[in-house]
Parts: C-alpha cells; sequence; structure tokens
C-alpha cells in the first residue's frame, strides 16, 4: 500500500491565529453577552424587585456598558443612575448642589391629579418649578395641572383649601432602605449561562473566516 501524503500547513496556520487571537474571542464573547443577554436581565431583575414609575428608567437602554478590550479582559454593566447604588445597598444620599428636592407624593395625588404609580410629568419636575415658579411677590404665576407651586426656603408649596401643603421638601440628605436588586449575582449567573455558547460560536466564526 502507498503511503498518503497530504499537507497541513494550511490547518496548523489556522489553529495558531486562533491560538493567538484568544484573547479576542474571549472579549468579544463577554461583550456579545452583556449587550444581548446582560442589559435585558438587569431590567428584569429591576422590574422584580422594583416599583417603577418610569418605563425608561427599567429599560435595557438604561444598562450601560463599559466593554471588554483583547488587552483587558475586564466588562462592567452599571445603570445610569448613580442614585441607584444607595437604593440598592441602602444608606444617605446627598445633594450635588445645596439641597436634595423631596417629593411629596401624597400631594402630588390629592391636588395635581398624579399617583403614587405614575411619574411626575416635566411640567412638575424640579427642575421646571425652579425654573418657572416665583419665589418672591410680584413674580409671575406658573401654574400647571391646577396648581400653582411657589418655592420657599424649605420647599415648593401650594396652597389649597386646607391651607399650605408641601410638593417637595428641600432636605441635606436622604436615607434610603436596602432593596433586594442583586446586581452582580445576576450578571454572575449571565455569563455562567452564556458564555461556552457565545465563545463557541465567536471561535467557529473566526475559524471560518481563516
Amino acid at each position: 500500500m502507498n503511503n498518503i501524503e497530504f499537507d497541513i500547513t494550511k490547518q496548523l496556520d489556522q489553529f495558531n491565529k486562533l491560538h493567538s487571537s484568544m484573547n479576542y474571542i474571549v472579549s468579544k464573547s463577554m461583550n456579545d453577552i452583556a449587550f444581548e443577554k446582560g442589559r435585558k436581565n438587569l431590567s428584569n431583575e429591576m422590574k422584580d424587585k422594583f416599583e417603577t414609575r418610569n418605563k425608561a428608567f427599567s429599560n435595557p437602554r438604561a444598562i450601560k456598558i463599559n466593554k471588554s478590550s483583547k488587552d483587558n479582559l475586564e466588562i462592567t454593566l452599571f445603570h445610569f443612575k448613580e442614585q441607584l447604588e444607595v437604593q440598592q445597598f441602602g444608606g444617605v444620599e446627598t445633594p450635588k448642589g445645596k439641597k436634595l428636592a423631596i417629593p411629596v407624593r401624597k400631594t402630588f395625588g390629592n391636588y395635581a391629579g398624579i399617583p403614587n404609580s405614575k411619574a411626575i410629568p416635566k411640567s412638575l419636575k424640579i427642575d421646571t418649578i425652579l425654573a418657572k415658579a416665583p419665589r418672591n411677590r410680584g413674580d409671575a404665576v406658573y401654574k400647571t395641572k391646577g396648581i400653582k407651586p411657589f418655592v420657599k426656603s424649605k420647599g415648593v408649596f401650594i396652597r389649597t383649601d386646607e391651607g399650605l401643603r408641601l410638593l417637595y421638601v428641600f432636605a441635606d440628605k436622604a436615607t434610603h432602605s436596602k432593596k433586594l436588586l442583586k446586581f452582580q449575582k445576576e450578571v454572575e449567573r449571565t455569563y455562567n449561562v452564556n458564555f461556552e455558547r457565545f465563545l463557541n460560536k465567536n471561535y467557529l466564526e473566526l475559524l471560518k473566516k481563516s
């Protein structure tokens, strides 16, 4: 029987190339999981644990990603709102400016027709009120949603038939109780479930292109 000869140089070159590209494959797999699975899973975790009045707050696009690279195999998923950290772990929130403006949801519900389950509309958000509502006698009246808010040192008030009512309270800090939101655990679960499949997919795709 004659010997069979064949050249495997091409195949060896392919595997050598893939070996040198493993950091790229791992990095791409990590990033693909974050965008395709991670954001959605963290969004579902928020919807399950939080009562969110604003749908955009728990939308997958609210989860931001610091991507991995072949030279730095580290990836971070985080919510765009920094304040979520104190709501997740508990703690004290302090203002970036002089004061925090804490909404009095009972006043919103009783006098502006905005129940606790609904997001505060733009016309009654604190930035809008501070820009448009009067602070002194003689300032132009700002009317919206059937109320006329005005700004004083202790907060934003409205006049009612029962007297003055606070719409926002100005405070030096706010204490948040710990919520059962487990971002880290959910991220780990997502990668444990999906990483091998995504790695194999990206490996085979690069092999086909070699």
